[in-house]
């Protein structure tokens, strides 16, 4: 968690947890984060002597904890806050992300990192990606990641609700109906003219199912077909092409 300009005193001494104390004047105190403990990047100051990690804010007794030290001028182990001290939430550097000057990312672009150079920008080409056009499936080794679908089953007969062409898939479901949920993962396989399908971690809130689920070839095509037990079902279908 972050938020700006918070930077309050601590008069705690020691290496330890730090006692929070008010805000600088033009600053918000770490209540700002919320309620809770808190994950956040912080730095202390304390004399000449500084310290950059992570922490945790404790708000229900404005504590602060100093998890893990990235970097300080103790050879990046914590320091002794001697009283009178700064302790202000930052964006750490190895935890930062960032372009080069001269560069902004579009279209087709991704950041690429190594250690000599940093972050670099870099375009997807082919031999990233195959096929990877609107309205088709991404291809990546030999698994076909072809997204989530939603669905709104109108009435209660048979209505197909994914076309897949790999002679196999993997589905993970899920159906919702009148604040009732039902999730499942189904598998598919075809050969010639026929399909076979699994569903296994059959789980739901309703007395009984919301969603049938089987599947015919048509077209050399698998169509997955579901037929829900009430009208206006939303069913959710994540698929997997193998």
């Amino acid at each position: 968690m972050l938020k700006d300009r918070i930077k309050v005193s601590t008069e705690t001494e020691g290496y330890g947890n730090l006692t929070l104390g008010s805000a600088y004047t033009g600053y918000q105190d770490f209540s700002a984060l919320g309620s809770g403990n808190i994950k956040t990047y912080y730095a202390i100051t304390s004399g000449s002597e500084w310290e950059v990690g992570e922490g945790t804010y404790y708000s229900d007794s404005s504590i602060f904890s100093r998890d893990q030290v990235f970097d300080s001028s103790n050879n990046q182990d914590h320091i002794y806050t001697s009283g009178s001290s700064v302790v202000f939430v930052t964006y750490p550097a190895i935890a930062s992300v960032y372009l080069k000057s001269s560069s902004s990312p579009v279209s087709g672009q991704y950041l690429y990192y190594d250690s000599e150079n940093g972050y670099d920008v870099r375009y997807i080409s082919s031999s990233d990606v195959e096929n990877a056009t609107s309205g088709t499936y991404l291809r990546t080794g030999d698994v076909y990641l072809d997204g989530t679908v939603t669905y709104n089953l109108t009435g209660t007969g048979v209505t197909t609700v994914d076309i897949s062409n790999p002679t196999a898939a993997k589905y993970i479901i899920k159906a919702e109906y009148n604040g009732d949920t039902q999730l499942s993962e189904c598998l598919a396989v075809s050969k010639g003219s026929d399909v076979f399908i699994t569903t296994y971690g059959l789980l739901y809130t309703s007395s009984d199912p919301l969603v049938n689920l089987n599947a015919r070839m048509y077209n050399g095509y698998i169509n997955l077909e579901a037929q829900a037990q009430n009208s206006n079902t939303s069913i959710k279908i994540l698929k997997t092409l193998i």
